[in-house]
Order: C-alpha cells, then structure tokens, then sequence
C-alpha cells in the first residue's frame, strides 16, 4: 500500500481538539471520524468523539493481516463496549 496523502485539520487551532485519526499499517488505512462533540470523558481532558476514535485507533493496531469485514466489526464493537461497560462499573 502506498499513501499518496494524508492530512486533516482541526475546527480550531488546537489540533489537539480533533476528534478524527488516520490509522496506517502495513495492512489496513482508515479514517476514522470520530463525531465533533461538546461533552469531556469524566477523568479526561478529551472529548468524547476524541475517546471513540482513539478507542478505534487502537483496536485496529490489534487486528491481524488476515482480518476480514466481520472480524474488523467484532474488535472494534468490543473494545467500544468494553471501555463503556468498564466506566460504567466503575460508578
């Protein structure tokens, strides 16, 4: 695979702000939207978008090469649920 481009920006000058992340590997890109959102995670100075994309960030570092549609659905779903399932049984 070869990225010929890559870029985004932020709706304000702190880039940081940015809910969306490009994920590359050797394997799989994605642009991963992760919804503009005024709410902060509780315990976290990010946004909520940001914590979904970052979540789906990491799940796709953990598929494997052979990942198929399914698989890539199943990990993602997961690791959503399990990260709200852990804040929730935590209150």
């Amino acid at each position: 695979m070869r990225i010929i481009e890559r870029f985004f920006a932020s709706k304000t000058p702190h880039a940081d702000e940015c809910e969306d992340l490009i994920f590359v590997n050797p394997h799989f890109a994605a642009v991963i939207d992760g919804v503009t959102s005024k709410r902060r995670e509780k315990n976290e100075d990010i946004s909520t978008g940001r914590k979904a994309a970052t979540l789906v960030y990491k799940a796709l570092e953990t598929l494997p090469r052979t990942a198929d549609k399914e698989e890539l659905f199943n990990t993602l779903n997961t690791a959503i649920r399990n990260y709200y399932l852990s804040q929730h049984m935590l209150q």
